[in-house]
Parts: C-alpha cells; structure tokens; sequence
C-alpha cells in the first residue's frame, strides 16, 4: 500500500529536473523497478564528476525516444527526480540539417 500511495503522489506531483550531457551506453536492468524484463538503464555524462544514470521501459521509449540514442550525442533529458527515470528527452547536437531548438531524439 506505502508504494501506492507514492507512485500515486509522484503522478499528480511529478519533481522532473534535467540533465544535459552525451549519451555513453545503455545496459538492460532487471535490478530497477523489478519485477519488469523490459527497462533499460541509460548513462550520460557532462564531463564532471560521476556519469548519471536513467531509466525507461521499452514501451515508454517508443513514445518519448522513438529513433533511439546515439552515443556521443548531446542529450538534455527530462527526468522525475526520485526515481530518475525519463519523461522527455531534447537531442541538442547540431547537425548542418538541423536547427539549434533541438529535435527529440536521433532520427538519423
């Protein structure tokens, strides 16, 4: 009952912070939000301090990330802070074909 109550209060109150840095790989995960066999976690790196982590399901990510992640990409990703786990993601590498407000994710 305790989880309920507070995944029910992170949906009505969300704390989404973000995080802006390349994206280095991504591992599946069967240690976070158990017992599900489709998350993934997904590492980035701004180049201070520890690499961070983030997680999505893979029915999410077809919705917020459809094309994928590119390593080495520049990423802001939108995530809820107690859980780290991705609500939105911005691709901020400029590409010559691309315009400077970021697009979501790759489609190349």
């Amino acid at each position: 009952i305790s989880s309920t109550v507070v995944y029910t209060t992170r949906i009505i109150s969300p704390d989404i912070s973000s995080y802006t840095g390349k994206f280095v790989e991504s591992h599946r995960t069967f240690s976070y939000a158990s017992p599900l066999p489709f998350n993934y976690e997904y590492v980035f790196w701004n180049g201070e301090g520890k690499k961070t982590m983030f997680y999505l399901d893979a029915f999410s990510k077809k919705e917020i990330c459809p094309y994928g992640f590119e390593e080495g990409n520049i990423y802001t990703v939108y995530y809820d802070e107690w859980t780290n786990i991705i609500v939105a993601v911005e691709d901020k590498t400029i590409r010559d074909d691309q315009s400077e407000d970021g697009s979501l994710c790759s489609n190349d």
